[in-house]
Formats: C-alpha cells, structure tokens, sequence
C-alpha cells in the first residue's frame, strides 16, 4: 500500500555534504560545481538567458525537465529570469518536472544549503515544496510570472496525463547505465508529443539511448562539449512536424478542443471580463491581472462576496475517498494548493482572513469510523497532510472534551471568504463594476471579440474573454442554459455565548464549527434542496444547534438558551453540479456538439477523429458547491492557463473530470440528447 505516498529519494552524503542517490548510486550534480553545470549544460544549449528576454515573439517560456532532483536545475532558471528582469522586460517563465523519488524536506534544505547564492530562491521554493503524494503539483513565484508545476511519480506515467508543450528540455535523470528502466522509447515518445515547434533540449549524457530516442521523435542530435571532464554531452533541436496545441494531448476526441484560446489582437476594452465577484471571480481576477492582462469583474451585487462567498468562516476541508481515483487526485491538489495558496496571500496581507489552526475530521457515529478506517487501511498519506488520532488525542489537539477520534488535518483551518474576496479586489490593477446585472453577451464572427450588455441594453464592455463565474445565475446566458447544476441553501448559525470554549481547531462531523472569532462562533450549515430563498430561518439555527451538538457533546452549554447571548446568521444558495465536481472549462457550444458526437447514442464507444465544438474565448469557472474555499485558488490557476496557453496545474484526466462538456457526453450516452 503506498497510493497516493511516494516512497522518498534514500541518500548518501559525501563528505563536503553532497546528495548521492543510494538506489541508482549516482550523484545529483556535478561534485565539480552543481551551479555551473546547470548553466552550461542546460541553459547555455537551451539558450534560456536569450529566450527569456524574447518579449516580441513569445509569450512565455516553457522548459520541461526529467528528474527534479534538488530542484537545482529551476533555481538556476529561475535566478537567470530574475537577472534578466532586473535589466529589462522578460516574458513569463513556467518549468515543468517530474521526480519519482522526491527528496524529504528536510533533505532539500541540506542539499541546497551549499548554495548560498541561491539562498534568496531557495527559501521560497521550501517554503513551497509539496508533499511527496502522487500527482501535479503547482508552486506559483513572482505573482504568478514565474511558476513550477511539479510531477511526482513514475515519469511515463505523470507526463503520459500532464498538459503542455515545452519550448526546452532538461533531460537530466540519473545516467542510463544506472536507471535503464526509466530511459524507455515511451518516455522518449511523450517528450515528442510535448515539444512545442522549434523546441530544444541537452543533456549531460552521451548514450546512444538517449541520442537514438529523441531521433527517433523528431530532434537532430549533436555532440557539444561537456562540462568539466566530461569531454562531451548531447543537445538538439524538435525538427518534426510542430505541435501548436496541447488540445491534442487530450485522450477522449469531445474534450480536444477545450483547452487554451486562439490569440486574438482584434481591438477590445478588455483581454477578460469576469461576471461574478464572489471567491471564483476574484481568485480568477487576480490571477489574470498578475498575468499582465486587462481585467474587468461585473457584479450585480454593491460589493464582493455577497453570494456563496459570504460567510463570515468556512472550514478549508476536502473529504478523500477511499479510492484513489480522479477525484479523489482533484481533491487532493485542491486542498494542497489552497493550503499553499492562503498562506502566501495572508503574508501580504495587514487583514486577517486565514487561521491555520488545523482541522479534525471527527468519527462522530459509528458508520463515519468504519469509513474512516477503511480510507487508512487503503491509503497512506503524509502525516503532515492527515494523521489519525484517538479521543484523548482530539481532546488535546482542539481544546474541547471530544468523545470520538478522526482524522487531524494540521495545514488546514478556516477561511473568511468574504474579507478574502475584499483583499483581493484591492489590487488596483482589477476594473470593477458593481450594481451591474449582465442581459447576454454575443460574439462577433469575425473578429471573435464578445459585446457585454446589461439589462437595459446598454453595451458595457468589449473582451477577448470571458469567465463566468457567477454560480446558478450562469443558467441565465443562452450559451450556458444547458448547463446541469442545482441550488442548494445553506444557512450558518453565529453565535455568541457566556460560556468559555476554549476551541482550538475547526471541527468536521455532520455540520462543522471553527474556533471563535471576534468573540463569536460559526457553526453549521444547513442543506435545504427545497428552498430557493436567502431569508434567514429561526428553525435552521434550531436545526445547526442539533445537529453539531449531538455528536459534540461538550458545546451543549455553550449552544444552550441560557447561554447564548446573540445568535444571527447567513442563508446563501450554495451551487452544485449532479456528481458535485465543479465545472471549470471552455463552454461547449451544445447543438454542434451533440451534432458532432450523436453517434454515442447508439455506440458509446464509437471512433471519432473530431474535436468538439466550443466557443473561443468563454470560459466558465462555477458549480464549487461547499468546497469552494479548497477548489477556487487551482481553478484560477487552470482557467489563467488555458487563456494565456500556458501549462496547465492539472492532469488530463481531471481536465476531463471538470469539464463542461461531460455532461453532453453522459447524456448521449444515456440516450438522454
């Protein structure tokens, strides 16, 4: 049992106090001088420094690496951009890798330690550095300018299902003669179907696996000088025909298509419009605007976060299912992300919005343990990320008597989406229109810029894109009326009370509470599928103080009549879709798409060589039900990546998970279309 843990790299420390991989008995870089190598053999034959300043022609520079090792290598690379910038205009710099064996922690730390150069990037990419679990991992440096998206696990595999085209490869696993395995004509074939046109690559290696595999898709091959006594090395250029989109990485043909956005110069007032403020809209707003890109957000609200996002707490919280699937990878990236990203925005911001104060997910009845026990019989994760603990143990971790044990989350917390939503509208480089309900949006044919009209038929604004993120009221456009998602209320109870409670941690049961802030206590919530309205209900205080003290037994006093001193609370119309995945994406133009893949009715698994149809340049970033505060920061993240073409921080089997075209499929399918 090891999914989703990755068994972490074993080492050996020579005696100056550098990393030699026990397993493959191979150093991690040159015992001559680590840092000079990195620039001559990878970035002087990729010509990074030069391609890096390349404003007029590129957009951004992707370099692809095999073997992130002590993450030597994307320091160096990111240093050269940070050099280049301190002179001049640069472009966006992102940096793909993949490690089966990540270094611990702590590890990364004495390795890197020897850098003291480095010292100034280096503590960013600890603080940072994720867990070793399976899957994609995004590190987002420099506001987003400069990102590293990190595979960990078997190189075939993760790269097999990740999403992008790099301009440049490091290939830089240990030598062949010691990990043959890993130097395979697959591994060799994905670096193929991932090399953007005009794409290079070096390595310090001379074996003719290597020379004969990247001939072999498409790269000439030469012999260079090496560095140090290595007399030489091998570098190259993608000669084959040009991959110009990732949209063909994509397994199923319905979702090709779905990815990215063909640039358009066309004159508009905006390079994205943003409909809806609450936390989708602003995490999206703001990862645009880091971007570079002219944004404006339209709210039909007086201010941000009066939706779905304004509750005064919310616990950051994913529950994982037994099996390690696609979701349960989605979930997983999520939370990790989020963790990473709430962090990195508190420390710039004077608001208090984020408490990692951790959470307990309780085994409050007998059902949630057996459940709980099997998730731990068939998975093992970092204790860093989950550890189980017993009663007495709950008990001291969240301060309150607790009659059950759970699982302990120590990186997670409670978020307070609506300052949060406000903090982020403060960069001043994000329009914003407020007071204002959007009627439609139509598309000119030819120049593909999108007309943004309100309810009196006013033209607001002009865009290349558009991101829709205004939860159910997305149903409301005529491009996105198909979409399958549903309502669902939700009332959190807060109260004041005159008896101490000393909470630590948030608590997860049936319903949840967060530690008390500004002397009050969020607790709930209600899931009314019946009700439509945002009125607040006596009843539904009655019916959070129920059920959160049925199983927390010690917060009865504090909930009680005679104890409570103010209770208020908050109704908002939570917005699900029918298998309570979000859904992020290009939106599918519905008619040319059932058109297109009608035969599913009668064959679910015909052959088409098609893509699907969707709209260039609309986008929709909605359905986070009550997982928003975990799922909306990687979905920024997703959505920036396929507006500016760039990798994407998710795998292709969760791009297809959450995309707004599966539910045409299912229903074809189904015989439903």
């Amino acid at each position: 049992m090891q999914l989703p843990s990755i068994p972490t790299a074993d080492l050996i420390w020579d005696e100056v106090g550098h990393p030699i991989s026990k397993h493959h008995n191979d150093v991690y870089y040159s015992r001559e001088n680590g840092i000079e190598e990195t620039q001559h053999v990878f970035l002087a034959n990729n010509h990074i420094g030069q391609r890096i300043q390349e404003t007029d022609t590129r957009p951004h520079l992707t370099v692809a690496e095999i073997g992130f090792g002590t993450g030597l290598n994307f320091l160096c690379c990111w240093l050269e951009w940070h050099q280049k910038k301190a002179s001049g205009n640069v472009v966006p710099l992102h940096f793909v890798s993949v490690e089966n064996t990540p270094l611990l922690a702590s590890d990364l730390a004495k390795a890197l330690a020897n850098w003291p150069s480095l010292s100034h990037l280096s503590e960013q990419l600890l603080e940072q550095y994720p867990l070793a679990v399976k899957g994609c991992h995004r590190l987002v440096f420099e506001q987003g300018l400069v990102t590293l998206t990190l595979y960990i696990g078997d190189a075939e595999e993760q790269f097999n299902h990740a999403l992008f085209l790099a301009d440049a490869w490091f290939l830089d696993g240990f030598a062949p003669h010691k990990s043959p395995e890993m130097w395979s004509s697959t591994l060799f074939d994905i670096i193929g179907r991932h090399s953007a046109q005009n794409a290079t690559f070096s390595t310090f290696s001379v074996a003719g696996v290597i020379r004969r595999g990247m001939q072999q898709v498409g790269f000439n091959v030469v012999k260079v000088p090496g560095f140090g006594r290595k007399k030489e090395m091998q570098a190259g250029q993608f000669v084959a025909n040009t991959n110009t989109s990732i949209n063909q990485q994509l397994d199923l043909p319905w979702f090709r298509g779905s990815l990215g956005n063909t640039p358009n110069l066309s004159a508009c007032d905006y390079d994205v419009t943003i409909i809806g403020a609450g936390l989708a809209g602003a995490t999206t707003a703001t990862v645009l605007t880091a971007r570079g890109l002219k944004v404006l957000v339209i709210e039909k609200q007086n201010e941000p976060g009066k939706g779905g996002s304004g509750n005064p707490q919310g616990a950051l919280y994913n529950k994982f299912s037994s099996d390690f699937n696609v979701q349960t990878e989605y979930a997983l990236s999520n939370l990790l992300f989020s963790q990473s990203y709430y962090h990195r925005t508190q420390k710039q911001s004077d608001v208090k919005f984020w408490n990692k104060c951790g959470l307990i997910q309780v085994a409050w009845s007998e059902k949630e343990g057996k459940k709980q026990a099997d998730f731990l019989e068939r998975n093992q994760y970092p204790k860093n990320l989950l550890t189980p603990i017993d009663a007495k143990q709950a008990t001291s971790i969240s301060g309150v008597p607790l009659n059950h044990g759970g699982l302990y989350f120590p990186h997670s917390g409670w978020v307070a989406p609506k300052k949060l939503c406000s903090v982020l509208f403060k960069n001043s480089a994000i329009d914003t229109r407020y007071n204002t309900q959007i009627k439609k949006f139509t598309q000119n044919a030819d120049t593909h810029i999108w007309s943004i009209t309100d309810i009196n038929d006013q033209e607001i604004a002009t865009s290349r894109n558009i991101v829709v993120c205004s939860a159910s009221e997305a149903k409301t456009f005529s491009q996105l009326e198909h979409l399958k998602i549903k309502p669902i209320r939700g009332q959190v109870s807060v109260v004041s009370s005159k008896t101490e409670y000393p909470l630590n941690t948030v608590l997860c049961g049936e319903g949840y509470i967060s530690p008390q802030n500004d002397h009050k206590f969020c607790f709930g919530a209600t899931f009314d599928l019946k009700n439509n309205h945002c009125e607040e209900l006596e009843e539904d205080h009655t019916k959070n103080i129920n059920q959160l003290t049925e199983w927390l037994h010690s917060a009865k006093t504090l909930l009680s009549k005679t104890q409570i001193t103010t209770i208020e609370g908050r109704a908002s119309q939570r917005c699900s879709s029918p298998d309570y995945v979000p859904i992020i994406g290009k939106a599918p133009i519905l008619d040319e798409q059932i058109d297109r893949f009608s035969k599913l009715r009668n064959d679910a698994k015909a052959k088409f060589e098609i893509p699907g149809a969707y709209y260039e340049g609309l986008f929709v970033n909605i359905a986070h039900g009550s997982k928003g505060l975990s799922s909306c920061p990687l979905a920024a993240e997703f959505i920036a990546s396929q507006i500016c073409n760039e990798p994407s921080p998710l795998s292709a089997d969760v791009v297809s998970a959450i995309s707004p075209s599966r539910f045409i499929i299912r229903d074809l399918i189904r015989r439903k279309l």
